[in-house]
């Protein structure tokens, strides 16, 4: 009966040492917040070359030339004395640098001739033979009067007055470089607690900022913005639930890059790049980051964000009112290069070749006592280069006549560097403590170190195994009284009388 006692105690024991709720790490309750700081910047270095080179402003920038349209129609016939042809609209008034296109409606073969001898300003030009549908271009750059005919019908005659206006733009590069920086603050609230789930309300209040390094002192902030969202975390794996922050950025990236890609995919390649980047990330479980699931050491094995990272150090850090905390530092690194090709179009020139290369570099500092994220930086840079060929018009946009095209080589180049810090900036939670795991068992050694840390512990302790001693020499000099003890002579009872036998008679 002792035995069966002590067993089913010990077994009591066992249960409430290995079988335990799960709690997250860190010790978390409902309320328990987290802020950190967040600054971070992406610079943007970006090129684009047209060949033939005067063709920049149409194939890099998509800036046509400004356009006048003249026709020539007949009734198929062209006779001076009854009006059955010439030019619409036959004095035409237009700014410097525009370009007139004459588009020939009619049946008949029409040429376009600059009367030399009329204009002042020496600009000649002359269209040769412009059969049904056919079309010439001329850009006048200089102010004056420009008279000219019909080569095949000389009593056709106009003329283009061109004023002193603003010109169309000169082939001037895109901005070379920009920068983007992003400052404010992001933090969580635990809304929702369970022994396999926490609900975290995560907001932000960021500001944004945009300069140019090519006009220093000028930085712009046309943003600034807040806003809250809902992450769901398994405590156990700190695998983030679908729909909820990483996978909804994830999310936005795929839209981008499918927006970015065109209708029928034949631009520069970046947004179909981005596209097979994000095709197998979006697939993958994404590992919330705001903590990790301790004791951690050095050498670790850790699963964060989208992917594995690994324990290769630790620090001291300083955070300022929060103070001196010892943290674990969690490593990852992540390179790639995609080639794309595209086929040619229909619709327009040789399908881009792309290429891109991927550099980036992740550090979470996590504090060791709690398992809570105390820093995170990041940086990593994207290089992009495209070449393609494309048709550009070379008569302005082509309203309402026939286009003609010419084609065009178009090399673009990208280069994204960026950087983002987080800080840890205040808590409600104890750096020292962390939430058992659900998955592990309860280490004595540590549970006992814990509790010999605080000295009132220390003597309770004390009391309690000394209480323990004297209640087993207690029972022990009773055992031991009673064994020596004289055991009494065992007498036994007797039983009903026998009959005697009877004697003869």
């Amino acid at each position: 009966m002792f035995r069966k006692r002590y067993l089913t105690l010990a077994a009591a024991l066992t249960l409430l040492l290995t079988i335990a709720p799960v709690y997250g790490a860190p010790n978390l309750k409902v309320g328990s917040t987290a802020s950190y700081s967040l600054a971070a910047s992406v610079s943007t270095t970006q090129s684009c070359s047209a060949s033939p080179a005067n063709y920049y402003n149409e194939a890099c920038l998509g800036i046509y030339p400004s356009t006048a349209l003249v026709t020539i129609y007949d009734n198929m016939t062209c006779i001076a004395t009854k009006f059955s042809c010439g030019f619409s609209p036959a004095f035409l008034t237009v700014s410097a640098g525009t370009s007139v296109v004459w588009q020939n409606t009619g049946q008949l073969t029409h040429s376009v001739v600059s009367n030399d001898t009329a204009n002042l300003v020496s600009d000649s030009f002359n269209s040769g033979p412009l059969s049904q549908g056919g079309s010439f271009t001329h850009v006048f750059a200089q102010e004056g009067i420009y008279h000219y005919y019909d080569g095949n019908y000389p009593f056709l005659t106009a003329s283009v007055s061109v004023n002193v206006g603003l010109p169309n733009p000169l082939p001037t590069p895109m901005p070379s470089a920009f920068q983007v920086g992003l400052n404010g603050n992001i933090g969580w609230r635990v809304e929702g607690l369970s022994s396999s789930t926490a609900n975290l309300l995560v907001s932000h209040s960021l500001g944004v900022s945009i300069s140019v390094p090519q006009l220093p002192g000028l930085t712009i902030t046309p943003v600034t913005e807040s806003g809250t969202l809902v992450q769901s975390i398994d405590l156990a794996t700190r695998v983030e639930s679908a729909g909820t922050a990483t996978d909804l950025i994830e999310h936005l990236l795929d839209a981008y890059a499918s927006a970015s890609s065109g209708s029928y995919g034949y631009n520069s390649g970046f947004g179909n790049i981005i596209s097979q980047m994000s095709a197998t990330a979006s697939s993958d479980p994404s590992y919330t980051l705001w903590w990790v699931n301790g004791p951690l050491s050095n050498g670790s094995p850790v699963q964060v964000v989208d992917g594995w990272a690994s324990v290769t150090g630790s620090e001291n850090l300083n955070l300022g009112s929060l103070g001196n905390v010892q943290a674990w530092i969690v490593t990852s690194q992540f390179s790639q290069g995609v080639n794309l090709t595209v086929p040619s179009s229909p619709f327009a020139g040789a399908g881009p070749n792309a290429q891109a290369a991927f550099n980036l570099n992740f550090l979470w500092s996590y504090d060791k006592g709690s398992d809570l994220l105390v820093r995170s930086l990041a940086n990593g840079t994207v290089t992009m280069h495209s070449a393609s060929s494309t048709q550009v018009p070379t008569n302005g946009y082509c309203a309402g006549y026939q286009c003609s095209y010419t084609t065009v080589q178009v090399t673009r180049d990208m280069r994204l560097v960026i950087t983002l810090a987080l800080r840890l900036t205040a808590t409600s939670l104890s750096l020292d403590q962390r939430g058992r795991n659900g998955s592990s068992i309860l280490d004595m050694s540590s549970f006992l170190s814990s509790i010999m840390t605080s000295p009132w512990i220390a003597f309770s302790v004390v009391g309690i195994v000394a209480g323990a001693i004297i209640a087993f020499s207690l029972w022990l000099t009773r055992r031991v009284r009673k064994s020596a003890m004289p055991e009494a002579t065992h007498v036994p009872a007797a039983g009903p009388p026998t009959p005697s036998p009877t004697a003869p008679q």
